[in-house]
């Protein structure tokens, strides 16, 4: 009766730290937001990317909200590449993300938004670059951007689909996939033991949620590791 008390007593001092963990966080988060509406690009980046590397994110608004910070410091900061890859990654989370609230350039502005137009929008803006050409006979720098934002992504390989760290090991990233490894190992194990061991509804309650926080690091885990492959491991043809 004892040992099960004291188990007891651990589940909920682990759930208890991990709330306070994402208290902690959200004020880092925000710190990060503070330093990009004050146009301080380098912390924003830094700061964000600090975050995601280090697996502190544990909700998608968490990610979506580090990736539009990232997206919009690296376009601010002239890496239009990067800050394409980034927005690709805040839609893939949240596919109806905008920037509204956010004081950007219209540069920047009109790169996220040439993400996320519908398709006959886009064949309109093909119809009428293709009909008005700039006065030098090339395209405009908007026009450019918007074409890299329509270029059919690059075959991802297979090995980069599979959770537990594999599509980070396999792009040369040890520290990120020891930490995704060790994160959905103590997760899944530690969800899957809580439940067999207590026929309790609280507690297993709390197993579930253990586990369903893995799978959606799993799923995390699969969309870094793509995206870091296109990003690094591919040419623009």
């Amino acid at each position: 009766m004892g040992s099960v008390k004291n188990m007891r007593t651990l589940v909920l001092c682990i759930a208890l730290a991990t709330t306070l963990f994402s208290v902690a966080f959200a004020e880092t988060v925000e710190q990060a937001l503070d330093h990009l509406q004050h146009q301080q690009y380098q912390q924003a980046q830094v700061i964000s990317q600090q975050l995601l590397d280090s697996l502190q994110l544990n909700t998608i608004a968490d990610i979506s909200l580090a990736h539009k910070i990232l997206g919009v410091s690296h376009c601010e900061l002239q890496d239009e590449v990067s800050a394409l890859n980034d927005f690709k990654t805040l839609k893939t989370f949240s596919p109806e993300a905008s920037l509204d609230g956010l004081t950007i350039s219209d540069r920047c502005q009109k790169l996220f938004t040439s993400m996320t137009l519908t398709p006959s929008s886009k064949s309109r803006r093909q119809g009428l670059s293709s009909k008005k050409p700039n006065a030098s006979g090339g395209i405009t720098p908007a026009q450019e951007l918007h074409q890299q934002a329509q270029t059919p992504q690059p075959q991802v390989p297979s090995n980069r689909y599979i959770p537990f760290g594999v599509g980070q090991f396999q792009n040369k990233q040890r520290k990120k996939g020891l930490g995704f490894l060790i994160a959905q190992s103590l997760l899944y194990t530690a969800g899957a033991t809580t439940r067999i061991a207590f026929n309790d509804p609280t507690t297993g309650d709390i197993g579930l949620s253990m586990m369903l926080t893995g799978g959606f690091v799993s799923v995390w885990g699969i969309l870094d590791a793509r995206q870091t492959y296109r990003k690094y491991y591919t040419t623009p043809e």
